[in-house]
């Protein structure tokens, strides 16, 4: 740890004085800043000083630290969490590790881990739309996004239900797949995006680096999460081909939208099933969603279509409908709330 000032100009950015101060020196790690406030975002109480410019001999300073042989590993809340919070961007938000551990207590959210290393790339078994989405990333992101990107890819290909792949050409490192927000680098986790209907998880991903970890950390809501207990009881069916939901892609101009189309009744789907059959030759699968899934289902399309109307999920969706507002998450579980019973 260094209190650094800047005599002329404006303070260096923290990788570059530490490689003019500890220069490549593996496993060390040098925080900018005092015990009490520093770059770790840790406090320090039992630092020691080891050099100034009125006692300059480190060593001697190092020598003089007793040695404490019943010390042990400090011990933190959020030390359960798989990532340091030096993968991270806080925005002034100290305390957010703590508040993901207590939201995990709670179980208003849930969070699952994946290591790179328990994923196997293998792009030849990616979708076309994968495989376009990639070649998209390669084209406009950093080499460090490229690098974990196809981990990335790997996972969802199996948990993206819908097969949708969207990047806003304005972000460098912030993706929406299917229902999920992935925000790669060193992101800032916006649990927020939770309290929308546009988004089913949220996914961190930190850049590659030796000392880790590497992974994906998938933030979802839990089962006392407020929109989960609301949905607990709300059913909905529709129609997949070849397993996956049948999403259309409507086209209005220069406007293009996904849309889903839902039925509160089976035989409602029937008739569509029968319809698809006849008039366009596909063949199509009667499935059902509850609860959370059907929740991640509805955050992965624009719109949502039901026999009670067309309810705008994202801005894209507002956009097309030409709506003022999106729908709320109170407003569509009362549409799939189950009817009385005749």
């Amino acid at each position: 740890m260094a209190d650094i000032v800047a005599e002329e100009g404006s303070m260096p950015l923290t990788p570059t004085v530490s490689r003019a101060v500890i220069g490549h020196a593996p496993d060390v790690r040098m925080y900018i800043g005092t015990p009490e406030e520093n770059t770790s975002r840790v406090d320090f109480p039992e630092a020691k000083l080891v050099w100034s410019l009125g006692a300059p001999d480190w060593d001697a300073a190092i020598n003089a630290i007793p040695v404490d042989s019943t010390a042990t590993r400090f011990k933190r809340r959020h030390d359960i969490l798989p990532l340091r919070k030096e993968q991270i961007t806080e925005y002034g938000d100290d305390d957010i590790f703590d508040k993901i551990v207590d939201l995990l207590e709670q179980e208003i959210l849930s969070a699952q881990w994946v290591a790179v290393s328990d994923i196997k790339v293998q792009p030849d078994a990616w979708s076309p739309s994968a495989t376009e989405f990639f070649e998209g990333v390669q084209r406009c992101c950093g080499k460090k996004t490229q690098d974990v990107m196809p981990f990335v890819i790997e996972w969802f290909k199996d948990n993206n239900k819908c097969d949708l792949w969207h990047r806003d050409y304005s972000e460098k490192t912030r993706f929406k797949v299917g229902g999920a927000e992935v925000l790669v680098g060193r992101p800032y986790i916006d649990l927020g995006l939770l309290e929308t209907a546009s988004c089913s998880a949220v996914v961190v991903v930190p850049h590659l680096s030796r000392r880790g970890p590497n992974g994906l950390w998938i933030l979802s809501r839990g089962t006392q999460h407020p929109f989960i207990q609301k949905f607990n009881s709300c059913c909905a069916y529709y129609l997949a081909v070849e397993d996956r939901p049948d999403v259309v892609e409507e086209i209005d101009g220069w406007k293009s939208i996904s849309s889903l189309e839902f039925f509160r009744l089976k035989k409602e789907a029937e008739s569509l099933q029968q319809e698809m059959k006849d008039e366009h030759e596909i063949v199509c699968k009667i499935a059902s969603a509850t609860g959370s899934e059907l929740l991640s289902l509805i955050s992965c399309v624009d719109v949502v279509v039901t026999e009670s109307g067309r309810y705008p999920i994202m801005h894209k969706g507002r956009l097309f409908e030409e709506e003022e507002g999106l729908v709320s998450v109170e407003e569509i579980a009362a549409v799939f709330t189950p009817l009385p019973a005749r």
